[in-house]
């Protein structure tokens, strides 16, 4: 028997079969479209949320080296310095350095994903 009621009939599982892989991969493809686009969306707002924290820090380190230069008047390195307040400020600066560097080091991987992931196509 032939005609649209065969095609009805057929069990779904050989409709699927029979269509071709390029068929196959074009609707993988509409179907992961949104998902992927989610993902290059997220990495973008998570750059430029980095961009962002990356500049912060760098104006606050700025504030913090003219503070120390304006209070610290010895021939030491701020660490060593007799006063208190100055040694305060340069281990803070320390740790703003340690909290840049953190945080290019994430943006260059995203960066680098990025990159490796365009390469592939």
């Amino acid at each position: 028997m032939t005609g649209p009621l065969t095609v009805i009939m057929q069990p779904f599982s050989q409709l699927l079969r029979a269509l071709p892989p390029t068929v196959w991969a074009a609707c993988a493809l509409a179907l992961l479209a949104p998902f992927a686009q989610a993902l290059v969306d997220d990495v973008e707002q998570e750059l430029a949320r980095l961009a962002g924290e990356r500049e912060m820090l760098a104006q606050e380190l700025d504030q913090f080296k003219i503070t120390v230069k304006m209070i610290h008047t010895e021939d030491t390195p701020p660490e060593q310095s007799s006063n208190p307040a100055v040694r305060k400020l340069a281990l803070e600066m320390v740790s703003l350095r340690e909290r840049l560097v953190a945080v290019t080091e994430r943006e260059v991987t995203l960066l680098q994903e990025q990159i490796i992931a365009a390469r592939q196509l």
